[in-house]
């Protein structure tokens, strides 16, 4: 099945579902060094990108701190998930974890035009805005548009259905609207291969087995995103400077060896807070208004690394007012961290409505299986490569068994023959077997 490797606008008003058949025709090979053009998203079309107004409101949200904007809720979605996945709430030594805000974004924006208007306005209010939720995802498409037709940044969406699914034509514009290409497999078990792949075209090659057979097996549709970041330092490191083995000093007092990058007399964003020092380190692009950079908090002595995602969960702000400034040395480290985490439990505890039915999917009750969010980010001289993939699982509400009431006195009983208001008992008996 040769999938396409980026996601292209579904067809007219009405897109035709593509069928599709993995059984017989290879899957392609991914091709991790090349970089996916197009940024496939809301009413755009390939490399174009028409800015919206973004009326900026914003609800009271439980478990996300208040938002005025998809940009705010995008920075709160990740600190608050990032709290809930990377051990915090068991120790302040958490485990390397890295997530894509954006991708969850998307991916539970597209599952929420599925939804009831009721709960699609839980929906919205827990994303940040009060209508339009496709307007202001359409907003956050354009902002990233220049990025993308410089090759730094590129993001796709698919849905993936078996053949006895009929999507509902209202839900197939709701998706056409955020550029999903379309892709109907006559078992989604079987076709796992194809699904993955185009995953991993999406994302550099470096996302490859995010779904099994397994997790398919009862699945009916699935809502996929991929996102891939490939950034060039502005200012580079030169791999001369690196020393292979830096101590890296851990929360409880050990340290372990890193590969730490050194720039020497440079000028450097930097800005502090009563409890962190950050920096600022900016990928190389074509103009100022479309930047790029890698932001880093380090928490003062005698603060940790916990209090200090506590706190950024819950502020509502721009972030660090950073200025210039000559550093006569700049230690960052080299790494690569890999994450792969469900998510179902977590956006719910968060106060996303994502248990309930989803009819406007069509092809009758239905209800999320699961979430699955992979990421990957490398960090090195040269600058970073990040790449993120984030599927939503659909399959069809089960039929509540209706229980027959039976009842057949096919083994042996007692009875009585009872008359009167008093209820007298007239007879009494055993019927044990037949004379």
């Amino acid at each position: 099945m040769d999938l396409p490797r980026r996601s292209k606008r579904l067809a007219g008003e009405h897109p035709a579902i593509e069928t599709a058949s993995s059984c017989d025709t290879p899957v392609p090979s991914p091709r991790p060094q090349q970089m996916p053009h197009q940024l496939s998203g809301p009413s755009s079309t390939p490399g174009k990108h028409t800015q919206r107004p973004v009326e900026q409101r914003h609800q009271e949200k439980d478990g996300l701190a208040p938002c005025s904007s998809i940009a705010q809720t995008t920075q709160n979605i990740g600190w608050s998930l990032l709290q809930r996945v990377a051990g915090f709430q068991h120790a302040d030594q958490v485990e390397a974890t890295v997530l894509s805000p954006v991708s969850v974004l998307i991916a539970v924006a597209m599952l929420a035009g599925a939804a009831d208007s009721h709960r699609r306005s839980q929906f919205q209010q827990k994303l940040g805005v009060a209508e339009g939720l496709r307007a202001h995802v359409s907003a956050l498409y354009a902002d990233l548009a220049s990025l993308a037709n410089q090759d730094i940044i590129s993001l796709a969406n698919a849905v993936f259905a078996d053949q006895s699914v009929e999507i509902a034509t209202e839900y197939k514009k709701y998706l056409g609207a955020f550029q999903a290409q379309s892709w109907q497999f006559p078992s989604l078990a079987d076709s796992v291969k194809d699904i993955n792949s185009w995953i991993s075209q999406n994302t550099l090659g470096r996302i490859t087995d995010l779904l099994s057979s397994r997790a398919l097996r009862k699945c009916h549709v699935v809502l996929a995103n991929a996102v891939a970041f490939k950034g060039t330092w502005k200012t580079k490191f030169n791999r001369q400077n690196t020393v292979l083995e830096h101590p890296f000093h851990l929360g409880n007092g050990s340290s372990r060896a890193v590969e730490m990058m050194f720039l020497y007399k440079e000028y450097v964003e930097t800005a502090s807070g009563s409890n962190y020092t950050a920096v600022r380190v900016p990928y190389a692009t074509e103009s100022d208004s479309s930047p790029a950079a890698l932001v880093a908090w380090l928490p003062n002595p005698g603060f940790t690394i916990r209090s200090l995602l506590e706190q950024l969960s819950t502020t509502n702000s721009e972030g660090p007012s950073f200025r210039r400034r000559k550093l006569t040395k700049f230690g960052f480290p080299k790494f690569e961290t890999k994450s792969k985490v469900s998510l179902i439990d977590e956006l719910v505890g968060l106060g996303f409505p994502i248990k309930g039915n989803y009819p406007e999917m069509g092809s009758g009750p239905t209800e999320v299986t699961a979430i699955s969010h992979e990421a990957t980010i490398k960090v090195d001289e040269e600058g970073a490569e990040a790449t993120a993939a984030t599927v939503v699982l659909v399959a069809r509400k089960r039929s509540m068994v209706v229980s027959e009431e039976v009842l057949v006195f096919d083994r042996p009983f007692l009875y009585i023959i009872e008359a009167g208001e008093n209820r007298h008992v007239i007879m009494c008996g055993v019927f044990s077997f037949p004379v």
